[in-house]
């Protein structure tokens, strides 16, 4: 379970799944303090926790350990995660992340240099594997045409813009 202020706890259950204790995971890299902002789990058990904050942790079950990507470069707010099956999709206040699933490698960060708002992308959906519809605290809408690499900006009927998109 993420919290805001009490960073991941892991709930125990009895077999009648009334919840036996609760254990504060507190690690060098995941404090009590973390406000957890999206928990994902890929098809390899691997654990995504985005923060507000303190970035983005990557937990392998079958390594038990955390790993973190470069938040000088990609940001430290880890606000949404998606995943298309090819690839994995990480919104942030920076961009928007592109992940290879099979080799877990970045492909791509989107940036505003590529067309993005800059804007903290708080909601990811994809139509398919080549479009994917972003929502932005601020700019409203986007899509993304991932063959391309051109983003669009939606708005509502008569030209309107919904500015927070979640």
């Amino acid at each position: 379970v993420g919290t805001f202020g009490n960073g991941l706890i892991k709930l125990s259950s009895l077999k009648d799944k009334v919840f036996d204790h609760a254990l504060v995971l507190n690690d060098t890299t995941i404090s009590e303090d973390d406000n957890i902002k999206t928990i994902f789990e890929d098809r390899d058990e691997n654990i995504w926790i985005g923060t507000y904050g303190a970035g983005l942790r990557k937990y392998s079950s079958q390594t038990y350990s955390f790993e973190n990507l470069n938040e000088d470069l990609y940001g430290s707010y880890y606000l949404s995660l998606y995943t298309t099956g090819i690839f994995r999709w990480i919104g942030t206040e920076k961009g928007l992340l592109q992940i290879d699933c099979e080799t877990n490698k970045i492909v791509k960060f989107y940036t505003p240099e590529n067309g993005l708002p800059t804007d903290n992308i708080i909601s990811i959906f994809a139509r398919n594997n080549n479009e994917i519809w972003l929502g932005t605290q601020q700019n409203g809408l986007y899509k993304l045409d991932v063959e391309t690499g051109v983003f669009e900006q939606l708005t509502l009927g008569g030209g309107m813009l919904e500015n927070s998109i979640t």
